[in-house]
């Protein structure tokens, strides 16, 4: 092409830059988008994609419609872009460019934003102290989701293995239990799960929760631990020996002393004598989770503190 008489070669002309935004894409994952090419000229255009930029790039575009357009007509044309596993998190950009033939070059900046979904912890530590057997106390935590992109998360409680040691780790791991135990986060979306902890026996408690992220193979790791105790009291002398009594005699008594040795107030009474214990007996056996429809269903009441009344809800 010729100017004022001299010489153009418009193949090495960059006439301008367009770009298309595949948005946020998950590490690994791929995204869709469309874009249209139309020929405003007044002569048919002839034009190529760089393969092998496209390719380094992980972008994909269908070109069996081919590489004509008439003029004043538009092909469209949709692109696929694929994110590789080691892609570096952050935003990307890939410059490709459309050579037309005998004509100038236009740029396509194809941008995309490599994340991947992640669980945020309030605390990664969670310790119980001291709970009473058959107990269950909660401790609620704050789970947030801090990425571009929605994260689909849950418990991940996985089945005993064959070895012992496996076996071991999942009926420690039923002590502690989460709920709820799986959910949907949206970018900077918060939620509060409550972590419980029911000791079966006077012993100390510790084991790794974990939680995982759909499409992220990491495991978000929740360290708990906690400490069993067992209400006891100290009879002495703990066996009593009454001499030869008479038929209603009320003088042959015998004492002994009753000591609490734990660290807090603890409440006792007599499973024979006691009537308001037979009573709540009683009542606690007519609940729906005693019969046998709700058999061996547990039934989870706030604690009783030592002279506290019985449950008015219950009654």
């Amino acid at each position: 092409m010729k100017v004022n008489g001299v010489n153009i070669n418009l193949d090495n002309i960059q006439i301008c830059t367009y770009v298309c935004d595949f948005g946020n894409v998950v590490v690994g994952g791929s995204k869709k988008r469309s874009f249209r090419l139309t020929n405003v000229g007044k002569i048919p255009i002839n034009f190529v994609f760089d393969k092998k930029l496209l390719g380094q790039a992980g972008i994909a575009i269908d070109q069996d419609k081919g590489t004509k357009i008439l003029q004043n007509t538009s092909q469209l044309f949709t692109v696929v872009f694929t994110s590789r596993k080691n892609s570096k998190f952050g935003r990307t950009h890939f410059m490709i460019p459309i050579e037309i033939k005998n004509g100038p070059t236009y740029m396509i900046d194809f941008i995309a934003n490599i994340t991947i979904p992640e669980l945020s912890m309030s605390n990664d530590n969670l310790d119980f102290e001291k709970v009473a057997m058959n107990t269950r106390k909660t401790v609620k935590l704050r789970i947030e989701n801090t990425k571009e992109v929605a994260c689909e998360w849950w418990y991940y409680n996985p089945a005993p293995g064959q070895n012992k040691e496996a076996t071991d780790k999942k009926k420690e791991a039923e002590f502690f239990q989460v709920w709820p135990i799986s959910g949907t986060l949206l970018p900077g979306q918060r939620s509060t799960i409550d972590v419980m902890f029911t000791p079966n026996s006077d012993k100390a408690f510790a084991q790794k929760l974990a939680f995982k992220c759909k499409e992220n193979p990491k495991q978000f790791i929740l360290n708990v631990k906690g400490q069993g105790i067992n209400n006891l009291v100290e009879l002495k002398p703990d066996n009593l020996k009454l001499g030869p009594v008479l038929p209603y005699d009320t003088k042959s008594i015998e004492c002994f002393e009753i000591t609490n040795p734990m660290e807090h107030p603890i409440e006792i009474y007599s499973l024979d004598f006691d009537k308001q214990y037979l009573e709540e007996e009683e009542i606690i056996k007519r609940m729906d989770n005693f019969q046998s429809a709700g058999a061996n269903e547990p039934i989870f009441l706030p604690f009783r503190k030592a002279g506290d009344q019985f449950w008015q809800s219950v009654k």
